[in-house]
């Protein structure tokens, strides 16, 4: 880890020369090809073609895409929601009980800890900056800002808005008074009055906050128009933004007429007001966090659900795809500037923040937004919204070295921004995965998974890695597509670590053997561990007898498996299939469905190329 960390400073105290293949310019909508983007510290000194090699450390990213680094400009990253139960919806919604748990569970310092580690996930999935607008306690994002920026932890840059300004009783409305205050003191700053508006933005300033965050729902109920307009003033007096959560139609009205600098969600708004907006110069902070299903997801990860509810969930993507669709026509129509932001703040299972963040991407895409302007939402338009259009979200001489790339195009799928692969912050390189040749090299021979290739078709893999582009040597040009990665025969099982061959073999060379007994591409023989323990009825653990194994693997009407050497060798098919059937062995009855780890054993199994041939 420390070598890691050292390497990345040295890195970014020298001369660095990243090259790709192209280079989007999110403000022009140009695009760059070949691309070469020259770093010096951690600016950007030159870019294009001609940006000079002189005394730099070169990344050749191969076919890859360039394009700055991504911006959030809308995130919690001290929340982990977790869905609550159906019997608590009817009466609170699916976000307060979550909510209320996730705030009060937690100590302020495991809520940092927690931010620290989902910060460090959003940093990885090639969001660069961030904008956290509130639910991190008094100061938590504060302190995790300050603890980035002196290099203790990894993460993103953060724009920190410390508790948001709500009205009385804030989202725990419904909660009883007499216990609620201790929980509502930590999380928000309760404004009933222009004094109270005043003083609450005094105390966040008092934190050293970025920006300042206030609700604004309650149809003027809550926070009324004089009251936010004093909001405005002070928190322009001080040069800080104000980001106001708007929902309804009122609501937008109110935030508009006190100035606010942007309009978070805007579900309730009308074309006039987006003309409002855009004559103003008021940001629509946009966040299609519910796109593609996004909650029908969650629930069904996370919770039982009725019959009723999971057939509604189950629909519920066709059924809001339409309303999606319009309201991003009347955004785009409209021309009022808007930027992308996740609100990501819900636990996703087998997801880290980063990819749930990026997910909204593609949600936007699929609802008809064009390809160039979300990445414009992420990159140049998010950097006006938070005033650090000098500093990031474009790829240009002086700004911050702030660079991701994927293996594909974005411009055309946008679902290539779940898939970032190298990462840049400030020159230091976050990410690099070594691998963003493969979807042009390999098409769709290869799978990529875990840090793995997984082979549909060896010999067309061998043939591309043969004809892969460049003058390099063969053995060069596979350890350029195939970097640290584990060479994988697309059945599910462990791979060994790949080697480069000093001479490929010839197409019609089924096994991958060289000539005259030259090294393999993949070796002939490839043996994979499979670790663990079977279970036996009396609730013990067992290693299964060899013998029975084999017995149980054997294929009908075909060859045995050979046993040597304490190794079951086995054609690759016929022994998959006789392990997924083998649950009538006593001792493998109580594990079936599981694992093959757990199944086999600590037995060691070798799938015979020669056998393999004749299934």
């Amino acid at each position: 880890m420390f070598a890691s960390i050292l390497s990345a400073v040295l890195l970014a105290q020298s001369a660095v020369l990243i090259k790709a293949h192209r280079l989007i310019d999110p403000r022009s909508g140009n695009v760059i090809s070949p691309a070469a983007v020259r770093i010096e510290g951690d600016k950007i000194k030159e870019v294009g073609p001609g940006a000079s090699a002189a005394g730099a450390t070169i990344v050749d990213l191969g076919s890859a895409t360039l394009m700055p680094g991504m911006i959030d400009s809308h995130t919690h990253l001290l929340l982990d929601v977790i869905i609550p139960a159906q019997a608590e919806m009817p009466r609170y919604t699916a976000f307060q009980p979550g909510l209320l748990l996730a705030v009060a569970a937690k100590s302020p310092a495991e809520r940092v800890l927690l931010g620290a580690q989902l910060a460090r996930e959003d940093l990885e999935s090639g969001f660069t900056t961030v904008r956290n607008l509130g639910h991190s306690g008094i100061d938590g994002d504060v302190a995790l800002r300050d603890a980035i920026e002196a290099g203790r932890v990894p993460g993103p840059r953060i724009l920190a808005a410390g508790r948001k300004l709500t009205p009385i009783g804030g989202y725990f409305q419904s909660l009883n008074p007499a216990v609620a205050h201790a929980v509502l003191e930590q999380e928000f700053l309760e404004v009933a009055t222009a004094d109270d508006g005043r003083r609450a933005v005094d105390t966040n300033l008092f934190y050293k906050v970025d920006v300042i965050k206030v609700v604004v729902d309650d149809d003027g109920a809550g926070i009324t128009p004089p009251v936010l307009r004093a909001i405005v003033d002070e928190a322009h007096l001080a040069h800080k933004k104000v980001a106001a959560h708007a929902t309804t139609t009122v609501a937008v009205q109110t935030a508009i007429d006190a100035g606010v600098d942007s309009i978070e969600h805007g579900n309730g708004v009308t074309d006039e007001q987006l003309q409002s907006m855009r004559k103003k110069g008021i940001f629509l902070g946009l966040t299609p966090t519910v796109y593609d299903g996004f909650f029908a997801q969650l629930f069904e990860s996370q919770i039982v659900l009725t019959g009723e509810l999971k057939s509604r969930m189950a629909d519920l993507p066709q059924r809001r795809l339409p309303m999606d669709r319009e309201f991003v026509r009347r955004i785009s129509r409209s021309g009022v500037r808007f930027a992308v932001g996740s609100d990501m703040c819900w636990f996703y299972p087998g997801r880290t923040r980063g990819e749930s963040s990026a997910r909204v991407l593609a949600g936007l895409w699929h609802a008809g937004m064009p390809s160039l302007d979300v990445i414009r939402g992420v990159t140049t338009s998010a950097a006006e919204m938070l005033g650090w259009q000098d500093r990031i979200g474009a790829v240009e001489p002086g700004k911050l070295a702030d660079l991701v790339a994927v293996a594909g195009d974005p411009l055309a799928d946008v679902g290539e921004l779940l898939r970032v692969r190298f990462v840049m912050k400030g020159g230091n390189v976050i990410r690099n995965d070594q691998r963003l040749a493969v979807r042009t090299a390999l098409d769709a021979d290869v799978h990529e998974r875990r840090e793995r290739l997984h082979l549909v078709e060896p010999h067309r893999f061998r043939h591309r890695v043969r004809h892969h582009r460049g003058e390099a040597p063969v053995a060069e040009r596979f350890r350029q597509i195939v970097g640290q990665r584990r060479i994988v025969l697309d059945h599910g099982d462990e791979g060994t670590a790949a080697r480069p061959p000093q001479q490929l073999p010839e197409p019609g060379n089924r096994h991958g053997l060289g000539q005259d007994g030259e090294q393999p591409l993949l070796p002939r023989r490839r043996e994979v561990v499979l670790a663990g323990v079977g279970g036996n009825d009396d609730g013990g653990q067992t290693r299964i007898d060899r013998a029975d194994l084999v017995h149980e693997l054997r294929p009908a009407h075909h060859r045995h498996p050979h046993v040597r050497d304490h190794r079951i060798e086995a054609g690759r098919t016929r022994l998959l299939q006789r392990l997924r059937t083998a649950g009538h062995h006593r001792a493998l009855r109580s594990v079936v469905g599981q694992d093959l780890r757990e199944v086999l054993g600590k037995f060691e199994i070798v799938v015979d190329e020669q056998v393999s041939t004749h299934d």
